[in-house]
């Protein structure tokens, strides 16, 4: 988990700090029947304070080879590519990390190799690298405005209002 919290440092000194926002992620334990955990499933999730605004597997219809994708679902790769993204692209970027697919080896012999995307993948990027453009304190007010005018993501509202709400 050393890298994942060395990634976790790096994002969430990009928040705006009025913001009390951070990215976390947890590890499940499959059990199978025989009781024994031969793998884990990561959640990842958004909190403001103490809230939880976006959480994945959770929020996300996860198709029929769910713990394949939860497995390998890229979101680590996304978040660094978003660090490693210049400030004057954010808005506009299409990150690669929208676009995620893997392969199916099946388990006996003769059965073709499948690959499979699973179309909540975008939902699943777009959302977070939403919810990391809003609360990136590197992007300027009026532009975020005009950009959040543009964006269908409800995080997207939490965080404008909880971020440009003058404070009592």
């Amino acid at each position: 988990m050393s890298k994942f919290s060395k990634l976790k440092k790096e994002i969430e000194k990009l928040f705006d700090q009025r913001l009390d926002m951070q990215f976390c992620c947890s590890a499940y334990p499959m059990r199978p029947k025989n009781g024994y955990a031969t793998r884990s499933i990561p959640r990842f999730y958004v909190k403001i304070g103490k809230d939880i605004i976006w959480d994945f597997p959770k929020d996300f219809e996860v198709e029929p080879m769910s713990s394949e994708w939860c497995n390998r679902n890229g979101i680590s790769a996304l978040v660094r590519e978003y660090i490693d993204t210049p400030v004057a692209e954010l808005l506009e970027k299409e990150f690669k990390g929208e676009f995620k697919s893997f392969k199916h080896t099946p388990r006996r012999k003769g059965h073709p190799e499948k690959t499979y995307t699973n179309q909540s993948d975008m939902e699943v990027v777009k959302s977070l690298t939403d919810i990391f453009k809003t609360a990136d304190r590197r992007v300027g007010k009026q532009k975020l405005y005009i950009w959040a005018a543009k964006s269908d993501t409800p995080q997207v509202e939490i965080i404008m209002n909880v971020r440009f709400t003058p404070q009592e």
